[in-house]
């Protein structure tokens, strides 16, 4: 669900995200937003890589980011990522994929995953 509140934030498209698009509600009612991979990557069973979003997002004082899975990639695919929360000390936004099963691809502009399900 989303905010009553309107709090801006800014959000700089680095070069490597250029012609991605910007982090958006995947549906109505959703509660976090999608955000897409900047580069394709193949990740080994049980390896982890940063995935780069080619985002800088100034985040508010007082407020964080959250990097959830998407549940439809977890339980297809064993794709998760390591929850973290992101506050104003950090610029940018990576994200850690952790498949557990099976090989499995980040391809560019695929959303695999969104912010927090309240």
């Amino acid at each position: 669900m989303h905010s009553p509140v309107s709090v801006p934030v800014p959000v700089k498209v680095l070069p490597h995200g250029e012609g991605l698009a910007l982090p958006a509600y995947a549906s109505e009612g959703a509660a976090g937003m999608d955000v897409v991979s900047a580069e394709d990557v193949t990740i080994a069973p049980g390896a982890r890589h940063a995935v780069a979003t080619g985002l800088a997002v100034a985040i508010p004082h007082g407020f964080e980011i959250q990097v959830r899975p998407r549940s439809g990639l977890a339980l297809k695919h064993g794709v998760t990522v390591l929850n973290t929360a992101e506050d104003e000390r950090v610029m940018s936004v990576e994200r850690i994929l952790e498949p557990e099963e099976e090989e499995d691809e980040a391809p560019e502009g695929d959303a695999d995953e969104g912010a927090p399900e309240d």
